[in-house]
């Protein structure tokens, strides 16, 4: 077997943010809604995105070269679709400290089914000096095709990290179940501009188990349990403009995060 250290599990700091289920206290963080400013007229792009192919979403523009950059609290990051498939799409991400995530996505006739690897998933494995393989299997949905508000879906995200270290075969096996609710339509002020949002919120809940296999045989540790919440706002033609997500990791380790982000600007390459 090997052991693992929790210093190298976990790359990151504690602080003091509260990711209590529901904690949304942070929100007035963002811009004011501006009620001075006209509500963005996207006529044009919704002439270029809406039904645009068979993987067509209303609130998710699918189209080659669309892209949408974000403040974030790190910095600005630039989201682009760069593959579309009669059944999914890709989207790589680059992310406000240089990284290049790649996401694939998969369209269904009820909606969108996906997972962007999360920031505080790289940070359970971050460090581990070995290569690594990732697994991602998706049940249910990210975003319903129609939203209406009450609405509620479940998704369950499950990713294998699998890593090959001192001789033996391991793996993190992290699963998230998710549940959303569509909290109905908001008018907001992000820097891209104002916008009538969708606003869904959630909360999600998992854990991260470590499976390792060796000469000595397999033994599996339960290294993190996941609590968070957030909420997510999506404009038709234009898909997600705001974001806002608390997270909490405790086990051999805890982390407490934030993730932020506000439309800066967008268009088609």
């Amino acid at each position: 077997g090997i052991e693992v250290d929790p210093e190298d599990l976990l790359n990151g700091e504690d602080d003091e943010q509260d990711a209590s289920e529901g904690d949304h206290e942070g929100l007035d963080e963002f811009m004011e809604d501006d009620e001075t400013q006209e509500i963005a007229d996207l006529s044009g792009v919704c002439n270029q995105v809406l039904g645009s192919g068979d993987c067509y979403h209303p609130y998710i523009p699918v189209v080659v070269g669309y892209t949408r950059s974000y403040q974030t609290s790190d910095g600005i990051a630039t989201e682009t679709v760069t593959v579309v498939r009669e059944d999914g799409f890709t989207v790589v991400t680059e992310t406000a400290d240089g990284q290049t995530v790649s996401a694939d996505f998969d369209c269904t006739p009820d909606g969108v089914a996906g997972w962007n690897f999360d920031e505080s998933i790289m940070e359970t494995v971050e460090g581990v000096p070995s290569d690594l393989t990732v697994d991602i299997d998706i049940e249910g949905m990210q975003l319903p095709k129609e939203i209406s508000a009450g609405d509620a879906w479940q998704a369950l995200v499950t990713t294998t990290v699998g890593i090959q270290a001192g001789g033996a075969d391991s793996k993190n096996v992290i699963q998230i179940e998710l549940d959303y609710t569509a909290a109905g339509e908001e008018v907001i002020t992000t820097p891209g501009g104002r916008f009538r949002a969708m606003r869904v919120d959630f909360t999600s809940s998992g854990e991260n188990i470590l499976v390792v296999t060796g000469p000595a045989g397999t033994f599996s540790q339960t290294i993190f349990t996941l609590q968070g919440s957030g909420s997510e706002w999506y404009v038709e033609c234009l898909g997600k403009v705001r974001s806002v997500a608390y997270a909490s990791w405790t086990g051999i380790a805890s982390v407490e995060s934030e993730t932020r982000m506000e439309l800066m600007d967008f268009g088609i390459q």
